[in-house]
């Protein structure tokens, strides 16, 4: 039990997901002394709007544990919220869902086959489950590329034991879409993951401990590896995570909270506030709207919301934990 509970809690780079922690950090580092920019500025739990878009534009993969036994499955709606769908139903973690560009597809992380996550694929209904990695190690957070052909991720394959805790050496591979042609693209010690592909393919922005063994910031190298330019300077102490939107131009990412920045690094925009756990961010596919997953009401529920952070929206509205939005078509 302590090993899976040990791959939920570090799955998708999250080395905290309980409620007591995320609010106690939170309220340290959220700053909620500056001007809110978003409904949610006074720390007050914005009016909740209802959804309309139904599935116009696309469809939203998550992570749900209805049964609240660390036993999680995929999950897909509109991001309206409505025409939830079990996708797995597995006595392992299946979690990080991903949604091909064509939207026929989904990649995901799963422990079905034992500890030590592997990468499999999936038809978007759920079916024809197929094993991509077989390679020892934890093998997680999978991503396409945009023109479908590759899957990014990341793995402690040529690294240390995942299920130590914290400090395993992470790295960045990539390789087909079929699970050929492995190449690891980080080598360093430490952590280096959670990649999200930019518009064009060329460029790959992730997370990493490089400038310091105990806090994070965000990076982008080119699709092979090279070039390698520091993005953020926020110095976070624990996990974040990175997407690239649509048109490339932006970077969605969270610590405790929810921000944008330019990927050249300039105006770093926060778009949550208040003194809870808000992180997770996926763009819609005509990058007007962001989802993420936040603790605002008491339990982690998906929300969305309006690239300037306005509009936020609850999508999921159960007992179950509702966590790692990925929005596509």
């Amino acid at each position: 039990m302590r090993s899976l509970i040990y791959s939920v809690l570090r799955s998708a780079g999250f080395r905290h997901l309980s409620l007591s922690l995320g609010v106690a950090m939170a309220a340290a580092c959220g700053d909620s002394s500056h001007p809110p920019t978003s409904p949610a500025g006074s720390g007050l739990v914005p009016a909740l709007a209802r959804g309309g878009n139904g599935d116009n534009n696309g469809r939203i993969v998550f992570t749900s544990s209805p049964s609240g036994a660390f036993l999680y499955d995929l999950y897909a709606m509109n991001p309206d919220g409505s025409g939830v769908t079990q996708l797995t139903n597995s006595l392992g973690l299946d979690t990080n869902g991903s949604l091909s560009p064509d939207g026929k597809r989904v990649v995901f992380e799963s422990e079905r086959d034992g500890p030590g996550g592997k990468i499999y694929v999936m038809n978007a209904d759920g079916t024809g489950v197929t094993r991509l990695t077989d390679a020892p190690g934890h093998d997680r957070r999978p991503v396409w590329s945009k023109d479908g052909k590759r899957i990014a991720f990341e793995s402690t394959r040529d690294g240390t034991n995942p299920l130590i805790g914290d400090g395993a050496d992470y790295e960045i591979y990539v390789m087909n879409a079929d699970g050929t042609g492995v190449t690891r693209l980080t080598y360093r010690p430490g952590f280096d993951g959670g990649p999200s592909w930019s518009a064009d393919g060329k460029q790959i922005a992730f997370i990493s401990d490089r400038a310091n063994a105990e806090k994070n910031d965000v990076y982008i190298m080119n699709a092979d590896g090279s070039r390698v330019t520091r993005v953020t300077y926020l110095d976070w102490h624990l996990a974040m995570s990175v997407a690239w939107s649509p048109g490339g131009k932006q970077l969605a990412l969270s610590t405790s909270q929810v921000f944008v920045v330019n990927a050249d690094g300039t105006q770093l925009t926060q778009l949550t506030w208040g003194e809870v756990l808000n992180a997770d961010p996926s763009w819609s596919t005509d990058a007007k709207q962001i989802a993420f997953m936040s603790y605002r009401d008491g339990n982690p529920e998906i929300y969305t919301m309006n690239a300037d952070g306005t509009g936020v929206t609850r999508l999921t509205n159960s007992l179950a934990t509702d966590f790692f939005p990925a929005w596509g078509r």
